[in-house]
């Protein structure tokens, strides 16, 4: 179980170090074929292909990210990462806050990310957002193991 654990600490890395590098062609290496991403507001992008050009998509490179409070659960043969993050910009003084889910499954590639945005004045856990998808993606990782 720690092996796993250091597995997904160290994808987790690997995820952080490509995004801030702006290496978007590392990130989809990281994915399940059947990869969801799903934005807070907006439809779920899924599968590879999709989510590959989601992340080329034209965005201003990042100038700060820090994630805390990092959790990582394996609940039968799926494994849930949970952090907080905080995250501007290169350009801007705005600051994003919120929290992340990913969902992966065995020999530990990515099958689902997702997130949510602090509200002003407000700080989200996990409970807040992102414990009522949890169950539903338990249920659907148990149709595939992907790859």
């Amino acid at each position: 179980m720690e092996t796993d654990r250091t597995a997904i600490t160290l994808l987790h890395e690997s995820w952080l170090a490509a995004e801030r590098e702006g290496r978007t062609a590392d990130l989809i290496h990281m994915c399940c074929d059947e990869v969801v991403i799903a934005p807070p507001e907006g439809p779920a992008v899924r599968g590879r292909a999709a989510v590959d050009q989601l992340l080329r998509r034209p965005a201003a490179p990042i100038a700060e990210m820090r994630v805390d409070d990092v959790s990582i659960d394996l609940l039968g043969g799926l494994a849930v990462k949970r952090a907080r993050f905080t995250t501007r910009m290169a350009g801007s003084a705005e600051v994003f806050r919120g929290v992340h889910v990913w969902v992966l499954r065995p020999r530990w590639k990515i099958a689902y990310i997702t997130w949510a945005m602090d509200a002003a004045g407000k700080t989200l856990n996990d409970d807040d957002h992102m414990a009522p998808v949890v169950p539903s993606l338990l249920s659907q990782g148990e149709k595939g193991s992907g790859s």
